[in-house]
């Protein structure tokens, strides 16, 4: 949502019933991303779950990449449609996907106003979108909802190069939604949730994330500032 991607369920089905061929992608190199946080992966040792293999362009596509380990059933968050739930216990460190959807190279072209698109940047200038618009041309990843607050929240996003992967950040108990931080405009436009109420329980770690601190860090810069301000 953060970038782009927000959880409306208003959802555009095609009705073709055949599967057809991913469109062709050029890679452009992995020597172009320049920037720290464009090239945030899984390494060799790392835990990654995959997704189930399903063909490009079939009804519900989406659903049916779900891997085992999690299931797509109504969601805990208010108005938040369906969510992904775990359905076995997952330790921290895993890492999800790689968010799957349409690769878009102009604005314009998103569709649903960007709900479910992802950002990709080269050298910090935004280079394409991942938009999971289709549930014919997506994945499951698409169905993960926003946290209302820091201590629901138990996974990231992180560029790896070209991709989207979500990368848990403390265990997620059987029976848990998977929950992430889709921005603060996101949280307060879809729950009047203030970036303040978000990070109330911040103490100066967010868990056992790689680039979430950023989250709250601000909040908390903001509060010393306020505080060291003399009457």
């Amino acid at each position: 949502m953060m970038m782009l991607k927000g959880w409306g369920l208003c959802l555009l089905l095609i009705g073709v019933t055949s599967g057809g061929k991913r469109p062709p992608y050029k890679y452009i190199g992995d020597d172009n991303f320049t920037m720290e946080d464009e090239k945030y992966c899984p390494e060799a040792i790392d835990s990654v779950i995959f997704d189930r293999e399903v063909e490009w362009d079939i009804e519900d596509r989406a659903n049916k990449t779900c891997p085992p380990e999690f299931m797509l059933t109504k969601s805990s968050i208010p108005g938040g449609g369906q969510g992904i739930f775990a359905t076995v216990n997952i330790p921290a460190g895993v890492w999800l996907g790689p968010y799957d959807g349409e690769r878009v190279y102009q604005y314009r072209k998103v569709r649903l106003d960007a709900e479910y698109a992802f950002k990709v940047k080269v050298n910090s200038h935004v280079y394409m979108y991942i938009d999971a618009w289709n549930p014919r041309t997506s994945n499951w990843i698409r169905y993960i909802n926003a946290a209302l607050d820091m201590v629901q929240q138990n996974v990231e996003f992180l560029q790896c190069y070209d991709k989207i992967y979500y990368h848990t950040i403390k265990p997620i108990p059987a029976g848990t939604e998977v929950l992430v931080f889709y921005g603060h405009g996101y949280v307060f436009a879809n729950h009047k949730i203030d970036m303040y109420s978000y990070c109330k329980w911040y103490n100066g770690t967010f868990y056992q994330s790689i680039d979430s601190n950023f989250i709250c860090d601000r909040i908390k810069t903001k509060r010393q500032l306020t505080c060291d301000i003399p009457l």
